[in-house]
């Protein structure tokens, strides 16, 4: 259910069941409907921008009844940290002119 004012993308009574479909708007940030459901639920979306929404993520998010409609917990992606490559000489010990031998 809602909180903090929250309301349901696809209507009243209505809920997300596709979570991994990606709903896509001319204008906007591609978004996953799992992240649009639980925007609207948590209140991060308002009343009106529920309103709009519902009528035209049916298709995307294939919104039904709400009734036992468990949902998965939905995490915000993450940016990657950067990979650092490091890179080593290899000089054998003893080896002080870098021929390899101890000569």
């Amino acid at each position: 259910s809602a909180t903090n004012g929250g309301c349901s993308v696809c209507g009243e009574g209505l809920c997300v069941t596709d979570f991994d479909a990606i709903f896509s708007s001319p204008g906007q940030p591609d978004t996953g409907c799992l992240a649009l459901h639980h925007l609207g639920m948590n209140g991060d979306l308002t009343q009106t921008q529920c309103d709009t929404l519902a009528p035209i993520i049916d298709e995307f998010c294939s919104c039904k009844p709400s009734s036992s409609i468990p949902f998965p917990e939905y995490v915000p992606p993450t940016t990657p940290s950067p990979t650092v490559v490091s890179t080593a000489v290899f000089i054998p010990f003893g080896d002080d002119d870098g021929t390899g031998d101890d000569d």
